[in-house]
């Protein structure tokens, strides 16, 4: 388990449950959860999906820094991403990737 008691959100002063309404407001909620069905049986509802968002953001399976002031969020049991993006206007992404784990570990810079 990874302590995040002190973890920093890369988002100027905002907290976790205001940045995962942010995110779960944004285009996350109609591309991932709507369009493509991602957390289908995960999330029925915008509260959950920025109940999950939020979750994932305190008590994440794996963080890791990204280029250009964000950060990554990983949760195993969901096998979900956040990535936390300052200069995004929807303060950043949540998405399932295809490829899983694999995205995460080799892919996010």
């Amino acid at each position: 388990m990874i302590d995040n008691s002190n973890l920093v959100i890369n988002s100027g002063n905002q907290d976790a449950a205001e940045l995962a309404e942010k995110i779960a407001k944004g285009y996350a909620w109609g591309k991932h959860v709507v369009k493509k069905g991602e957390f289908y049986g995960i999330v029925s509802d915008e509260r959950e999906f920025k109940e999950l968002i939020e979750r994932i953001i305190k008590n994440p399976s794996e963080t890791k820094q990204l280029a250009n002031g964000r950060q990554g969020y990983w949760d195993d049991k969901t096998e979900t991403l956040v990535i936390t993006s300052p200069k995004d206007k929807d303060g950043g992404a949540c998405f399932r990737p295809d490829n899983g784990k694999d995205y995460y570990d080799n892919s996010l810079e």
